[in-house]
């Protein structure tokens, strides 16, 4: 993984390096998060995944090798509500809604747990490039 980050008040964790090569070895062991795109959000597994995430031409997640993506960006927040493109809205029946946001894949409600509970939570987020896209790996604290 190429590591090129020109913006200040990152939160870099000590074990990223260069011979970063999946996201548990970006996310520090973690074994599943939020994967970003524009406004696509997937809840995803990614334990045993080898490689880094980009989207194809069709906007699935693919796995590549590590020295095609440049990890452009890290940060800390006491909210990864902050991190996502968008929001959940209640319903008058007390579900939620997405908006400016398109859930993908999140089988089990994590992103509108995320936003049911009152009090913010803290995470990290890490920004990649590749194949021309941005995307954002999102981990909030207490996720695996």
């Amino acid at each position: 993984m190429n590591i090129n980050i020109t913006e200040k008040n990152t939160d870099l964790p000590s074990y990223i390096n260069e011979n970063v090569s999946s996201l548990m070895g970006l996310t520090g062991g973690r074994t599943y998060g939020i994967i970003v795109c524009d406004e696509m959000v997937t809840v995803a597994d990614w334990e045993g995944q080898t490689g880094l995430p980009c989207f194809s031409f069709s906007y699935d997640i693919t796995f590549i090798e590590p020295e095609h993506v440049t990890l452009t960006g890290c940060w800390r927040s006491d909210d990864v509500r902050s991190f996502l493109p968008g929001r959940m809205e209640k319903l008058p029946d007390g579900g939620l809604k997405a908006v400016d946001m398109d859930i993908r894949h999140d089988n089990c409600g994590d992103i509108a747990a995320l936003f049911e509970n009152e009090r913010p939570q803290g995470g990290i987020c890490f920004r990649l490039y590749a194949r021309g896209e941005f995307l954002r790996i999102i981990v909030p604290d207490g996720w695996v």
